[in-house]
């Protein structure tokens, strides 16, 4: 082949290639677990699934999760759910998501819940929280296409390849134990614990701090497009809102001082649906594209000559 073949080719390839890095938005569907925790560490009961396979101290859900792996941000939807009685479902009309220290987690594994519920007369309820990731991350790092799924710890590809340590942590409510007695809102007998399993997208103990003027309608933690908005508790203690309960406790609404714990993928699944280019990818400058064009151009002017 000519050299002018081999330019030629070269700019050809190059022209008809994406003009954006390989950014990609990752659209997963998942199932998981809600849990709602008392101030003092203990389930509420869902009556509405009493006779699932946790006695209605969790509620199994699902939904769709939306990753930008530049950005390290997306959003996510619960499925409505029938909770505790109330004739209108449990619903999220607004959840997003944010890696912490930008990108894929790094430094950490730690990921920014920011949703807002709907449910017994109350409409955009606040929770912020955090996820610790490492499990999804992990999964990513390694490769995922169309049809992977994580489970619990693992990662199973639609080609037939199974990875089974990925970086999944147990929810740090795996050890709660609901009470046989008490507070007739918390518990039933039998007693827990309900034990999830390592979990991708596990709950932490961590506790956000809230924006001043957050309330109803209002992310808790402000706009996620500013990741340095938030502050969160590292350090498990009673000195500082933190005693080790799963979530952050809530502002306002039908469950203040309440822990929301949402734990995704744990041995149930989330399944890659499909990818597609992301905005955040940066876009290869025009001036390249009119370099490439006009090194073809050149050398055809002078194979001529």
């Amino acid at each position: 082949m000519s050299k002018l073949s081999r330019l030629t080719a070269l700019s050809a390839a190059l022209l008809v290639a994406s003009p954006v890095s390989h950014a990609v938005i990752m659209n997963f569907t998942y199932t998981g677990m809600l849990s709602m925790l008392s101030p003092t560490g203990e389930f509420f009961v869902n009556t509405d699934v009493i006779g699932n396979a946790t006695n209605g101290n969790r509620t199994d859900i699902s939904g769709t999760l939306s990753f930008d792996t530049i950005s390290g941000g997306g959003n996510f939807t619960i499925t409505p759910f029938n909770f505790a009685g109330d004739s209108i479902p449990f619903s999220s009309p607004g959840a997003m998501i944010q890696s912490i220290g930008g990108g894929w987690g790094n430094p950490g594994s730690l990921m920014l819940v920011n949703l807002l519920f709907d449910w017994g007369g109350s409409t955009g309820v606040p929770v912020s929280m955090l996820w610790d990731a490492s499990g999804f991350y992990d999964a990513i790092n390694i490769g995922m296409v169309p049809g992977d799924q994580i489970s619990g710890g693992q990662l199973i590809t639609n080609s037939g390849t199974t990875y089974t340590s990925i970086a999944s942590v147990l929810p740090a409510s795996d050890n709660t134990v609901a009470p046989a007695s008490g507070n007739p809102l918390v518990g039933v007998t039998p007693a827990g614990p309900y034990p999830i399993g390592l979990t991708p997208l596990a709950m932490t103990t961590y506790d956000t701090e809230t924006i001043a003027g957050a309330g109803f309608g209002s992310l808790p933690s402000g706009g996620l497009t500013v990741v340095g908005g938030f502050l969160y508790d590292t350090v498990v203690d009673a000195t500082n809102g933190d005693i080790g309960i799963g979530g952050s406790p809530m502002i306002n609404g039908p469950f203040a001082g309440w822990n929301l714990n949402l734990d995704i993928g744990d041995a149930n699944t989330m399944i890659l649906q499909s990818i597609e280019p992301s905005p955040s990818a940066v876009p290869v400058p025009a001036a390249v594209w009119l370099f490439l064009s006009g090194i073809v151009g050149l050398f055809g002017m002078r194979k001529r000559s």
